[in-house]
């Protein structure tokens, strides 16, 4: 709701910052160290889309290892893709230029701004990874992960606000799109799989009886 909200505010304004863009961005920009650019500018990297596929076909392989099965795997993927797709139609949508040159540090980034796709993508790794390792845990382990996945999150988040590569509402967007889609994506997986498993039972019931009527 928030990311469709700032949408239609952008597009009616032609992708104009709001007030707490021009703030967050100043605020940044006043902190910044030659020592602290250079290790954000490295740090922003781990965080981009081909470390984020990375870094999802290396733990989709880790889930398929240990459970034997394709359903994590399968489930983590999909939210991590459909949070890349549903970015970049709202990037095309929306065209909100990125911040001025003046406030961009290191590689000139020159696509649409809205929402962040270094922050789509993790904060939908972060969260599928999260959700789907969580239920497994005891309580104290299952909060740890979720607070490790929110670091995760506000690292990325930082590191572009940063950098001057994005304004505040393209990040905040950004986590609204993922959480949505592993809101959505992660239940809709579950229930396919529930039904594939019913319905390979059902034909191998189906088939052992026919087999016995015979």
């Amino acid at each position: 709701m928030v990311a469709a909200v700032y949408a239609l505010r952008f597009l009616l304004s032609g992708g104009a910052p709001v007030r707490i863009d021009s703030v967050v961005m100043s605020w940044f920009v006043g902190i910044r160290t030659p020592a602290l650019t250079t290790a954000t500018t490295y740090l922003t990297v781990l965080f981009g889309p081909w470390a984020v596929a990375l870094w999802a076909g290396i733990t989709g392989l880790t889930f398929y290892v240990h459970d034997g099965t394709l359903r994590r795997s399968a489930t983590l993927l999909s939210t991590v893709v459909a949070a890349a797709v549903l970015c970049e139609v709202m990037k095309l949508v929306v065209a909100r230029p990125r911040p001025p040159v003046t406030d961009q540090l290191g590689v000139l980034e020159t696509t649409y701004s809205f929402p962040s796709g270094h922050v789509t993508g993790t904060a939908a790794l972060a969260f599928a990874i999260a959700a789907l390792t969580a239920g497994r845990m005891h309580r104290r382990g299952a909060i740890a992960t979720w607070i490790g996945a929110a670091i995760v999150v506000l690292t990325a988040s930082a590191t572009r606000l940063y950098l001057g590569a994005h304004w505040i509402t393209d990040v905040m967007a950004a986590v609204c799109v993922a959480g949505a889609c592993a809101l959505l994506v992660l239940p809709a997986a579950d229930t396919v799989a529930d039904r594939r498993h019913s319905f390979l039972h059902r034909v191998h019931t189906h088939g052992q009886r026919s087999h016995f009527g015979s």
